[in-house]
């Protein structure tokens, strides 16, 4: 018992070293982009299928600083957005698409004035198309990096510019009105395009 008492005892004496001296930090981010996904199917006489949404996303970044300049630590990133899709020639179809990513990061921090941090990882990727009768649903996993510059990167708030790029594997469904019943089921390789801007709030 008295051994577990100084193991706690020394661990949360590392934990507040390492605060104390800045070591870590972190930060929460809300972000907004123009995201494009370019979908291609395995069959060569289907066209690419493009996606454009406007993204609203949720960040977080946790990182420890290392000598020069360097950190390195995790991030995770959320995305939602809405738009249409160039399958359905309606105009009013309706768009929604899901992303997320999970990995490692690493950051070069250039005298507190900018910052440049670097995820990648996993990433799944999530789109619904619907109009009328007519529905497209695509579904993928794979690659991701998220690349972003962050000014004043000590300052409680800072302003934020990225870029998103995923390349992934998954199916598509694409489903045709109820009169004729036809339904495209096919593999598909996505490719993602976003650049965003956003607020972090920095600790």
């Amino acid at each position: 018992m008295k051994k577990k008492i100084i193991l706690v005892s020394v661990l949360l004496l590392l934990a507040t070293n390492v605060f104390s001296k800045g070591i870590y930090n972190g930060n929460f981010q809300i972000t907004g982009g123009y995201n494009v996904n370019q979908l291609s199917t395995t069959k060569d006489a289907e066209p690419f299928i493009k996606m454009n949404t406007v993204n609203f996303g949720l960040e977080t970044w946790h990182l420890f600083k290392l000598p020069l300049l360097l950190e390195v630590g995790f991030m995770f990133d959320m995305d939602l957005g809405f738009g249409q899709t160039d399958i359905i020639t309606t105009d009013n179809n309706f768009t929604m698409n899901a992303y997320g990513l999970f990995g490692p990061a690493i950051a070069i921090n250039v005298l507190n004035i900018v910052k440049a941090n670097l995820g990648i990882g996993p990433a799944f990727d999530f789109t619904l198309s619907q109009v009328d009768e007519t529905s497209l649903l695509s579904y993928a996993i794979g690659f991701a990096l998220n690349l972003q510059a962050i000014l004043f990167p000590i300052s409680p708030v800072s302003p934020i510019i990225g870029y998103k790029f995923a390349v992934q594997n998954g199916s598509l469904i694409f489903g045709l009105d109820k009169n004729s019943g036809d339904v495209i089921n096919s593999e598909i390789t996505s490719f993602k395009n976003e650049v965003y801007l956003g607020i972090s709030f920095n600790w």
